[in-house]
């Protein structure tokens, strides 16, 4: 009986370790070991300051996979097997150098780049991490089947290694081209707040809905230097592609998908979008509802682009009635691009109130302790990248604190990597999944990275 007694002490004992339940880790982050050196690493950083004139080029590949495959976005999508597309998706890449760095923005209509991807990519086109700035649309009924790990199989649908071959080959085409056609540029920036009224008829705050959502909308057109046509342009907006709930079955690009051809018809040349502070923010009409068709999801997705092509036309003439509009051009600017790796806090996820599950199991299943923010400076333009769905409380309090230093922070979520949502500490104890199940960091996760971007605004003011 002492043998038993002993054997069932060891399990208990074991179990509490490596599978919990622990208390939750509400330790502010100033202090902690992992944010000192994480702020220690970006204070020991060097950014160039040379400035030079601009090259870019652009291109694009189709990556709209077969009948039958899997389609990617939702977990509780059953079966994942696509039965057709309501248009063609595709990897777009914009190519812009200066006389020291060249770097590469990588767009594609899938959820997120994950990082197997990002790899074989990265070793595909012969660069390093750093030129690559990888971005997608986040559609919600976009290709599935690029990824083989658990865990993202469960949005993502079976891994197709035929597939995953066909995406890096697509992926590195694009990237290629784009390299090949530069041309003399300058950019053309537009920062657009809009009012409380506009946002109020656009977006719906999922966290807050009595307040506003995130309400900054921001384009960027690069231009030829000799006749002012559009190489590329890139927008960005804080609302989920997600009008095709997880009844839908077909591939789509989802309202980016149409907005980017909108404007493409409008403006010329490619147009990327890439999603900003999304982390709680919905489209004011949402295909994500139950009693949603995907054909009323469609002619949805539809009229809200049309909201958003108008938007950019409005942006585009300085129509004060939107809000207010800051403008910034230029053809000669300094580039970084800097990835900054990002020391984890314990994982805090959380089975009530106060406990959570083990970290180390944690770490084990879904990621390890480190991450990074992709941070691609053009100028006064900071592009801060996460891997996570970054919150639009979280955008709205950095970009804030960039233009008291004259820089403007651009901020877009999923980087190549994923951790789960990023949200305001002021938010934790809200009974929602984005701050319960999809917050894995803990109280304090989105503050810390908040932070450690205050810290890189402060490198290269």
């Amino acid at each position: 009986m002492k043998k038993i007694g002993y054997s069932f002490s060891i399990i208990f004992i074991l179990g509490l370790i490596f599978i919990g339940p622990w208390p939750i880790d509400d330790e502010p982050f100033e202090k902690t070991q992992y944010a000192q050196q994480t702020f220690n690493k970006i204070n020991q950083l060097s950014f160039s300051k040379k400035i030079s004139s601009i090259n870019a080029g652009y291109a694009k590949r189709d990556i709209t996979p077969r009948i039958g495959s899997p389609i990617g976005g939702y977990s509780a999508r059953t079966p994942k097997d696509n039965t057709g597309s309501y248009e063609n998706v595709f990897v777009k890449a914009i190519t812009i150098e200066n006389a020291e760095t060249s770097v590469t923005i990588v767009n594609s209509e899938i959820l997120l780049p994950l990082p197997e991807l990002v790899a074989a990519v990265t070793q595909k086109s012969g660069l390093k991490r750093d030129e690559l700035f990888f971005t997608s649309t986040h559609t919600h009924s976009g290709p599935g089947g690029y990824a083989s790990g658990f865990i993202a199989q469960q949005s993502l649908g079976d891994y197709s290694s035929a597939y995953f071959s066909f995406l890096v080959n697509q992926f590195s085409d694009a990237i290629s081209e784009s390299r090949r056609q530069l041309t003399p540029a300058k950019l053309d920036y537009s920062n657009a707040k809009l009012s409380p009224e506009l946002m109020n008829k656009l977006a719906f705050n999922q966290l807050e809905p009595q307040k506003p959502a995130h309400n900054t909308f921001q384009l960027l057109r690069i231009l030829r230097n000799n006749d002012n046509k559009n190489i590329a342009s890139i927008i960005t907006f804080s609302a989920h592609p997600t009008f095709f709930g997880r009844q839908s079955k077909k591939i789509s690009g989802d309202y980016p998908s149409s907005l980017m051809k909108k404007l493409e018809s409008e403006l010329g040349g490619g147009v990327l979008f890439i999603p900003g502070g999304v982390g709680g923010t919905l489209p004011k009409i949402n295909g994500t509802k139950s009693s949603t068709t995907p054909h009323i999801s469609n002619q949805q997705r539809y009229h809200y682009s049309e909201q958003l092509l108008e938007l950019t036309k409005s942006i585009l003439i300085n129509d004060a009635r939107i809000g207010e509009i800051t403008n910034l051009r230029s053809s000669t600017v300094a580039i970084n691009s800097f990835l900054i790796p990002v020391l984890l806090p314990q994982a805090n996820f959380r089975i009530t109130d106060s406990l959570r599950l083990s970290p180390l199991l944690v770490n084990a299943i879904f990621h390890d302790s480190q991450s990074y923010i992709h941070v691609l400076q053009l100028g006064k333009l900071i592009f801060f990248s996460y891997p996570a769905d970054y919150s639009g409380d979280l955008a709205a309090d950095l970009e804030q604190y960039a233009l008291k230093q004259g820089l403007f922070a651009w901020v877009i979520s999923f980087n190549g990597d994923y951790i789960g949502y990023l949200t305001p500490s002021t938010l934790y104890s809200l009974d929602h999944h984005i701050t319960r199940s999809s917050n894995i960091y803990g109280p304090f996760g989105g503050d810390y990275f908040t932070e450690a971007s205050k810290n890189i605004v402060d490198k290269l003011r």
